[in-house]
């Protein structure tokens, strides 16, 4: 403390801490200088402030750690970035004080606070407590041999200076006509600070938001918290998200914190995460949801949002501890109060808007959790093992797929119409791959079961409440069989489906959820001859059961810049031109699947057609009219057919093949049945039959593209 009696101080004593001037006002005024320097030596005062800035020469950056929850800052890293010479102090919180030679190039910066959050600047007409004083500890230098800033601290500091000056002058230019619920976080509660006592509040600082100047700092203006003066500190505010509740302090350590807890801010507070709904009178809270990403939680990647439906009694034992301070100073409960408050924050209805959303209504969509990821770290990453995967899970119809879920992310607010399929063997992939795109989307927004019957087909089911994606696993034909055209309209059907949750009267949201099904069986679905639902794929085995190669993969996805880099692919594809139901490849999955749901008979007519002449080349089985054309009898056809043994085989095979020329409309010039002299006679003409089969596509022939 000797070697600072050289320097301009003044005494310290006042406040809790005993950190504000016990000298009374006017200590940055130089006519005041001797007699406050004599004071600290007369009075030899536990704590003293040094003047910073033109009246010592100096200039001192506050490094306030305790702000941080984590800090690799210490003694030796600052040495490493200030010299080794710096002189530093520790502070009573933990924190430092570098201090280095004062330069005219500093003039323009004047004391500001909350660089990062944790930085301030002490220069002229500001001070700092000296080294010596009680909880400050002199760790290294010399006062009287201080070094200069070096540039690199110095164009760090100036660069942010100016970044906050900058948005400090946009901030300034908002509209003061907005709502509360439309500003940022800060300017939101400026109402409530100023009712609190504080004037001309004005948050300056972006990048630490909740710091705030206002007439209380400095001009001797009495400080609403602990009713004392703050010359050059800011204040801050804390938000308690349990409680509900706002504490703001000078960040000078002698004032008191104060709780903001009146019914307007517990109100602000609870409505930026609860609202009612007064179409079917349920509570909704928008809570921050435990990761469940099927690998991990990406680094980088914030919580998601999940939004929770109560009804009267759940929301007032959920926050049956948030209470308020009425105007007589009493504790009071604040649902039931907000309960019968006429204004509270509701909505006519609930629904999925990914844009234009009608303002009575709630909107759920909250975005793809990849969009939150910086897109610059994009081109560092990479599409193409992920593509990859895709090329070999659609057995080279890739295409189809990939437009597919571009329009899932480049449209968000269409729905897919169509469905994919991808049927096949264990272990080729299918489950991580969709696992990948729960990544991209957010589980919010990803539904995925391999209990169809409970989910999407129960009178519960929840699969398709507010969701982009929607698969099933496992899928089996027995239930989707049982439920064909309730699947189809869910497939189909933008207009809305409804939600009947347990314990919450049911309510319509709209339907923009793409379809997709995993399974291992042959047949999974009903195809008939005039669908227009299904895309269907085999699955290629190409890293079946390839554990090393699946384990790298989902390494790859863990990576924020792969997924943007797959985003981007998808947002960057023309889809403009895809006709979805036309441009749907007839793959052989697909023409299996399809086939398997023909009739008996039109199926026996395909494999007879597809199999002559080799097995029909026979002249005392049907007589041959001109080239492909024969005239066969019916008893030697019905012969052919497969019959139940105690069936008439005329009986069901006369049938069954009228009942198929009606329904699949197949042309005279194809099939034609007569009589002579009683004896029923069909006439076949093979070749127009098989281009007739084939043109319906009930021949098992693959069609490329897609």
């Amino acid at each position: 403390m000797s070697k600072s009696m050289d320097l301009n101080v003044i005494p310290l004593g006042s406040g809790d801490k005993g950190k504000a001037p016990s000298c009374g006002g006017g200590w940055e005024n130089p006519a005041n200088f001797k007699t406050n320097n004599d004071l600290v030596k007369t009075r030899k005062s536990k704590m003293y402030g040094v003047l910073c800035g033109k009246h010592n020469n100096l200039i001192v950056i506050d490094y306030d750690t305790h702000k941080l929850e984590e800090t690799s800052i210490n003694p030796k890293s600052l040495k490493g970035v200030h010299g080794s010479g710096a002189y530093i102090v520790q502070t009573q919180s933990g924190g430092f004080h570098v201090y280095h030679t004062y330069e005219d190039k500093y003039e323009a910066w004047k004391g500001i606070c909350g660089i990062d959050g944790y930085i301030d600047i002490r220069t002229t007409n500001n001070y700092v407590v000296g080294a010596g004083s009680t909880g400050y500890k002199l760790l290294s230098g010399n006062i009287e041999k201080l070094t200069p800033m070096p540039d690199i601290i110095f164009k760090k500091l100036d660069g942010d200076i100016s970044s906050m000056r900058e948005k400090k002058t946009k901030r300034k230019s908002k509209s003061k006509s907005k709502k509360v619920h439309d500003l940022d976080e800060a300017d939101a509660l400026v109402e409530h600070l100023e009712d609190f006592g504080f004037t001309n509040v004005e948050f300056r600082w972006d990048n630490s938001p909740y710091n705030f100047t206002c007439d209380q700092v400095g001009g001797g203006v009495t400080c609403p918290c602990c009713g004392g003066f703050h010359d050059n500190n800011n204040f801050f505010y804390r938000i308690d998200e349990r409680e509900m509740k706002v504490v703001v302090k000078n960040h000078s350590e002698s004032c008191e914190a104060k709780t903001l807890d009146s019914y307007k801010v517990v109100k602000y507070l609870f409505e930026r995460k609860v609202c009612r709904i007064r179409g079917n009178l349920t509570y909704i809270v928008e809570e921050e949801k435990p990761w469940a990403n099927p690998f991990e939680r990406p680094e980088g990647v914030q919580p998601e949002q999940t939004i929770n439906t109560y009804r009267y009694h759940g929301i007032r034992e959920l926050f049956s501890h948030v209470n308020y301070k009425g105007e007589e100073g009493k504790t009071h409960k604040f649902v039931p109060t907000w309960l019968d408050d006429a204004h509270k924050r509701d909505y006519a209805l609930m629904d999925f808007y990914p844009e234009n959303c009608p303002e009575e209504v709630f909107n759920t969509w909250r975005g793809y959790a990849v969009e939150s990821i910086d897109p610059s770290l994009g081109e560092k990453g990479s599409h193409e093992k992920w593509l990859e995967l895709v090329e070999v899970l659609s057995g080279g119809h890739s295409k189809y797929i990939l437009d597919y879920y571009s329009l899932l992310f480049q449209q968000p607010g269409r729905k897919p119409r169509t469905c994919l399929v991808f049927r096949g063997k264990p272990g080729c992939g299918k489950g991580v791959h969709l696992h990948s795109l729960e990544i991209l989307m957010g589980s919010d927004l990803y539904f995925e079961t391999n209990k169809a019957q409970q989910d999407v087909f129960g009178n519960h089911g929840q699969a398709f409440n507010c969701n982009k994606l929607v698969v099933m696993n496992e899928v089996s034909m027995k239930y989707t069989a049982e439920n064909t055209q309730l699947l189809l309209g869910l497939i189909a059907d933008e207009a809305g489906v409804l939600i009947n949750k347990k314990g919450i009267d049911p309510y319509k949201v709209r339907n923009l959820a793409g379809t997709v099904m995993l399974s291992n069986d042959k047949v999974v679905v009903y195809v008939d001859e005039t669908d227009r639902r299904y895309a269907i794929f085999e699955t290629g085995e190409k890293y079946r059961n390839n554990q090393p190669w699946f384990a790298d993969f989902e390494t790859y996805m863990l990576k924020p810049e792969n997924q943007r880099a797959i985003y981007d692919f998808l947002m960057k594809r023309d889809i403009s031109q895809v006709d979805w139901v036309n441009d749907r490849p007839k793959t052989k999955a697909y023409i299996e699947m399809r086939n398997s749901s023909l009739s008996p008979c039109l199926k026996w007519y395909a494999e007879f057609i597809d199999n002559y002449p080799f097995e029909y080349n026979d002249f005392n089985h049907g007589r041959c009219l001109r080239g492909n054309i024969h005239r066969w009898r019916g008893d030697e056809l019905c012969n052919k057919y497969p019959t139940r043994k105690d069936k008439d085989p005329n009986l069901v095979f006369g049938g069954d093949m009228r009942r198929m020329i009606e329904k699949y409309e197949v042309p005279d010039d194809c099939l034609k049945k007569d009589k002579d002299n009683g004896v029923t006679w069909w006439t076949i003409d093979h070749q127009k039959s098989k281009k007739w089969l084939e043109d319906k596509e009930f021949l098992l022939l693959e069609v490329a593209g897609g």
